[in-house]
């Protein structure tokens, strides 16, 4: 389990350890990327862990080029491509939370405003079962994101992505190879998928940065 809060890391243990399965349930705790990395790093551990628990959101190891969890996970699957990595986060952003499951295929992701004790010895039960478990916030982000792709091409990302720049709206042909009447009907069927219909361009921004359109 990786965490940089050891309060954090010692509830989950404690929770693991009353799991509804009756499992006793072994744990390694690290606080910091670097721990880990030199735990899992060595070569009789590479393949020793049943679960490896990550929180997305860690201060870097620089030696190493690890600059969150989600660089660890990568790391881990690059020793051990059969890793059933569970990843923590705070994130809600569907499009992170989307691209960090295509690149790392986790076995289970859990948002923490979502999970308690019930919510985590459920998770468990899954993954000791060999199923994948996310909870509700990434359902709800996932079922978000399939939406956005089906509505959003590359140039709509492009018009939302410039105008967060500060590129104002006739400019926008310069940059995009468009009339600037296709990319004003673009702009309002942008408003009206991100619910903002009679929105300004911060209110575009507003609700692009939420959902992870842009950063």
């Amino acid at each position: 389990m990786v965490d940089d809060h050891e309060s954090i890391l010692f509830g989950y243990d404690a929770i693991l350890n009353q799991n509804t399965l009756n499992i006793e349930v072994e744990s390694v705790l690290c606080n910091s990327i670097e721990k880990a990395y030199s735990v899992l790093s060595k070569p009789e551990n590479s393949h020793y862990f049943d679960f490896i628990f990550i929180d997305r959101s860690m201060p870097e190891y620089k030696e190493k080029g690890l600059m969150n969890g989600e660089d660890l996970a990568k790391y881990i699957l690059k020793i051990n491509k059969e890793a059933k990595i569970v990843i923590l986060t705070s994130h809600v952003e569907p499009i992170v939370l989307s691209n960090m499951i295509n690149l790392i295929r986790p076995i289970g992701v859990l948002v923490k405003i979502d999970f308690d004790f019930e919510e985590l010895n459920k998770a468990f039960e899954m993954f000791i079962n060999n199923k994948v478990y996310y909870s509700q916030t990434v359902v709800n982000a996932l079922d978000v994101f399939k939406k956005l792709n089906f509505y959003f091409d590359e140039i709509d990302k492009k018009i939302i992505y410039l105008i967060a720049q500060g590129v104002q709206t006739k400019k926008l042909p310069e940059y995009i190879p468009l009339a600037l009447d296709t990319i004003n009907k673009r702009k309002s069927r942008i408003k009206t998928c991100l619910d903002v219909e009679h929105g300004s361009d911060e209110d575009i921004i507003k609700v692009s940065r939420g959902l992870g359109i842009i950063l």
